[in-house]
């Protein structure tokens, strides 16, 4: 499987100038955490230089739109994991011994090498396996062709030359139907720069032994490290079924940071492609130096809009800074709002006289909150809470906590009958709810 694109030197001398332009950066501040991702303008033009890359080869395929919009996703925050994973080795040579600050030009020379030139070699590899995966994910719509993946009888190929790795060979001419478990795992690329490839075959093709099949896919994904990890488990994977290149058991998506880091770079993903065509406009008159803005396109659920707006308008004049979002039909998740200061997608439930259980109004809410996304869940009581009703909002926001559910919530915020707010930071909930 060969480069049919001419991408030369210069796409990767345009990033080797970013990655060192972000270590500058690094150097001046002093200090690198992963919510720097989003406020280092030098930091995020380094994630979308990356992911520009990678997005050359999902621009040329005919994919469907979903996928390619998947696609792009999944390189997106491998993209910003890939950064974070570079500045965070830089990170550790900025102190000496003593605790001082490293001068800049020794520190620079060295992580212009160790860090910059390493992380520019692993690019390119990086590349060659996304190109191999979505051409092969293209290939796999293309050999099924809509038909049943029972019926699709497929044979792995390698590039049958003296360049095959020795652990790729005996896969050659393994034949199966495509809805045989072996491919979910074992559908090439099967590592760095694979050259292999699938065909179909004629239905009358003899097929070859399942469980040996998957005993030689198993051995060729395998290279034991000396603490025992797998080092090729990331590509026992099939890019067309699970919709993504880079799958979470990379090491990039194991660092220390690195959920912290695709939050951030979800951030930076939503603002430069998913939201870039909407229109936000400032409303006036906002209170207390809040600041609100609302889309001049699309819409929001009719009946959700009102009580949204209302709890925008609410936490704005009270100092608060939020975005309303559109819903937008691809496929993706859909949050309500976003909090301009935490930094955080919001979503809003409202509970008012239609409401009977306000138990069941927040739990669902804190679910579906998680379910879209959001780091903040914002619960509106529209109504007199009455005593049981108290207690009981206490004891299910207490249970929430101490059992751990909707663990993406980082802040709940309730906005009362007399329109003030509250807002807790799940830190200090689980301090004052969970018994060390």
């Amino acid at each position: 499987m060969q480069l049919a694109h001419k991408t030369g030197e210069k796409p990767f001398k345009n990033w080797l100038n970013h990655i060192l332009t972000a270590l500058k950066t690094l150097h001046r501040k002093g200090e690198y955490r992963p919510g720097h991702l989003n406020d280092e303008k030098a930091y995020r033009q380094l994630i979308l230089e990356t992911a520009r890359i990678f997005d050359m080869r999902i621009r040329e395929t005919s994919l469907p739109a979903y996928m390619r919009d998947m696609f792009r996703k999944n390189v997106f925050i491998f993209s910003g994991l890939k950064t974070h994973s570079a500045l965070t080795e830089a990170a550790r040579y900025l102190v000496d011994r003593n605790g001082n600050l490293v001068p800049f030009e020794k520190w620079y020379r060295h992580v212009s090498k160790k860090v910059a030139a390493t992380h520019r070699r692993y690019l390119q590899a990086e590349y060659n396996y996304a190109t191999g995966a979505v051409q092969m994910a293209h290939r796999w719509h293309k050999l099924l062709d809509g038909d049943p993946p029972g019926r699709v009888i497929l044979q792995y190929r390698t590039a049958n030359d003296e360049r095959v790795r020795a652990s790729h060979r005996p896969l050659h001419n393994i034949t199966l139907p495509a809805s045989d478990p072996f491919w979910d795992k074992y559908y090439p690329p099967n590592g760095w720069n694979c050259r292999c490839t699938v065909a179909r075959v004629e239905s009358s093709a003899k097929t070859s032994d399942p469980d040996k099949a998957r005993k030689l896919g198993r051995k060729a994904t395998t290279y034991l490290t000396r603490s025992g990890k797998n080092k090729l488990a990331i590509f026992r994977m099939n890019p067309a079924k699970q919709k993504i290149i880079f799958p979470e058991n990379h090491p990039y998506f194991k660092l220390s940071g690195a959920g912290q880091a695709i939050r951030t770079v979800l951030l930076i993903y939503m603002d430069h492609f998913r939201y870039a065509h909407i229109p936000f406009k400032a409303v006036k008159g906002i209170k207390n130096g809040g600041h609100l803005e609302i889309f001049t396109e699309g819409r929001q659920n009719k009946k959700e809009w009102p009580d949204n707006r209302r709890a925008a308008f609410i936490l704005a004049n009270q100092g608060e800074h939020y975005r309303l979002l559109p819903v937008i039909h691809d496929r993706n998740k859909n949050p309500d709002a976003f909090n301009l200061k935490l930094k955080l997608f919001s979503d809003i439930k409202t509970f008012d006289h239609k409401s009977k259980s306000i138990k069941n109004a927040f739990q669902n809410g804190m679910k579906s909150a998680s379910q879209q996304g959001a780091g903040e869940f914002i619960f509106q009581i529209k109504r007199h809470l009455t005593r049981d009703e108290k207690r009981e909002l206490f004891y299910i926001v207490k249970t929430t906590i101490k059992e751990k559910r909707n663990r993406k919530i980082k802040w709940i915020t309730f906005i009362f009958e007399d329109n003030t707010f509250k807002r807790y930071n799940r830190k200090y909930l689980e301090m004052k709810f969970i018994k060390k």
